[in-house]
Protein backbone atom coordinates (compact mmCIF):
# COMPACT_ATOMS: atom_id res chain seq x y z
CA UNK A 1 0.00 0.00 0.00
CA UNK A 2 2.85 2.39 0.86
CA UNK A 3 4.58 1.68 -2.47
CA UNK A 4 1.38 2.49 -4.35
CA UNK A 5 1.05 5.80 -2.51
CA UNK A 6 4.74 6.62 -3.18
CA UNK A 7 4.32 5.91 -6.89
CA UNK A 8 1.16 8.00 -7.04
CA UNK A 9 2.94 10.82 -5.19
CA UNK A 10 5.91 10.72 -7.60
CA UNK A 11 3.62 10.72 -10.64
CA UNK A 12 1.76 13.69 -9.19
CA UNK A 13 5.04 15.56 -8.61
CA UNK A 14 6.21 14.84 -12.17
CA UNK A 15 2.91 16.01 -13.63
CA UNK A 16 2.91 19.13 -11.47
CA UNK A 17 6.50 19.99 -12.42
CA UNK A 18 5.60 19.76 -16.12
CA UNK A 19 2.68 22.12 -15.55
CA UNK A 20 4.69 24.63 -13.51
CA UNK A 21 7.87 24.48 -15.61
CA UNK A 22 6.89 23.54 -19.17
CA UNK A 23 9.65 22.71 -21.63
CA UNK A 24 9.15 25.28 -24.39
CA UNK A 25 11.84 24.52 -26.95
CA UNK A 26 10.41 25.26 -30.37
CA UNK A 27 12.39 24.69 -33.53
CA UNK A 28 14.33 27.69 -34.86
CA UNK A 29 12.67 29.71 -37.61
CA UNK A 30 14.56 30.40 -40.83
CA UNK A 31 13.19 33.33 -42.84
CA UNK A 32 14.19 34.92 -46.12
CA UNK A 33 12.61 37.67 -48.17
CA UNK A 34 14.07 36.62 -51.49
CA UNK A 35 12.33 35.81 -54.74
CA UNK A 36 14.86 34.99 -57.44
CA UNK A 37 14.44 34.60 -61.18
CA UNK A 38 16.60 31.96 -62.85
CA UNK A 39 18.59 32.69 -65.98
CA UNK A 40 19.92 29.44 -67.58
CA UNK A 41 23.70 29.22 -67.63
CA UNK A 42 24.23 31.91 -65.00
CA UNK A 43 25.16 31.81 -61.35
CA UNK A 44 22.04 32.08 -59.23
CA UNK A 45 21.89 32.65 -55.48
CA UNK A 46 19.36 30.57 -53.57
CA UNK A 47 19.10 33.51 -51.17
CA UNK A 48 21.38 36.47 -50.54
CA UNK A 49 20.21 37.14 -46.99
CA UNK A 50 18.42 35.12 -44.31
CA UNK A 51 17.69 35.23 -40.60
CA UNK A 52 17.65 32.41 -38.05
CA UNK A 53 15.61 33.07 -34.91
CA UNK A 54 15.67 30.52 -32.12
CA UNK A 55 13.12 31.28 -29.40
CA UNK A 56 14.16 28.28 -27.32
CA UNK A 57 17.78 27.85 -26.30
CA UNK A 58 19.15 30.62 -28.56
CA UNK A 59 21.47 28.10 -30.16
CA UNK A 60 20.94 26.52 -33.55
CA UNK A 61 23.49 23.75 -33.95
CA UNK A 62 22.89 23.19 -37.67
CA UNK A 63 20.87 24.39 -40.66
CA UNK A 64 20.22 22.08 -43.58
CA UNK A 65 19.13 23.22 -47.05
CA UNK A 66 17.66 20.58 -49.32
CA UNK A 67 17.12 20.92 -53.07
CA UNK A 68 14.19 18.64 -53.79
CA UNK A 69 14.31 18.61 -57.59
CA UNK A 70 16.19 19.93 -60.59
CA UNK A 71 19.70 19.62 -59.16
CA UNK A 72 22.31 18.10 -61.47
CA UNK A 73 25.54 17.30 -59.60
CA UNK A 74 27.54 17.38 -62.85
CA UNK A 75 26.43 20.91 -63.72
CA UNK A 76 25.19 22.70 -60.60
CA UNK A 77 27.51 23.94 -57.85
CA UNK A 78 26.55 24.82 -54.30
CA UNK A 79 28.77 27.56 -52.87
CA UNK A 80 28.58 29.42 -49.55
CA UNK A 81 29.92 32.95 -49.95
CA UNK A 82 29.53 34.18 -46.41
CA UNK A 83 32.12 35.64 -44.11
CA UNK A 84 30.75 34.13 -40.91
CA UNK A 85 33.55 32.42 -38.99
CA UNK A 86 31.12 30.24 -37.02
CA UNK A 87 29.53 28.71 -40.13
CA UNK A 88 31.04 25.56 -41.59
CA UNK A 89 29.75 25.09 -45.14
CA UNK A 90 29.61 21.52 -46.42
CA UNK A 91 27.45 19.52 -48.80
CA UNK A 92 26.75 15.94 -49.81
CA UNK A 93 25.28 14.69 -53.08
CA UNK A 94 24.16 11.43 -51.47
CA UNK A 95 21.91 12.92 -48.78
Amino acid sequence: MVRGINKLFLLHILFLSQQLFPQDNNAPELTSNESQFYCPGSEQPIVTDFNIQDNGENTAKAVYIQISSGYDQNIDKLIFRGNKDKINASWSTSE
